[in-house]
């Protein structure tokens, strides 16, 4: 089962590889424990959180509110409950 520390580190690097940045750079961006993503952004991430995990489809962007793809800490949170119930 993957802990909610590599679920946010999977999320870190999906982004990193999305923007075409280091993790580092993604790092810094981050303001106050978040960062405002794009919807195609969150779509990369999810997919690459989903194959760095080898979890399976944990979510897709049908299932988010728009409001869910824009947040770095939203997107986290959401794909650490899924990867906890794919898990279980």
């Amino acid at each position: 089962m993957a802990s909610a520390s590599q679920v946010a580190g999977c999320v870190i690097r999906g982004l990193a590889e999305a923007r075409a940045e280091s993790e580092a750079v993604v790092r810094g961006q981050i303001h106050g424990g978040d960062l405002v993503i794009d919807s195609k952004e969150a779509e990369c991430v999810i997919v690459f959180v989903e194959d760095e995990l080898g979890l399976g489809e944990l979510v897709s962007s049908a299932d988010l509110e728009p409001e869910q793809m824009t947040s770095l800490r939203t997107l986290t949170q959401i794909l650490v409950q899924r990867a906890a119930q794919a898990a279980a």
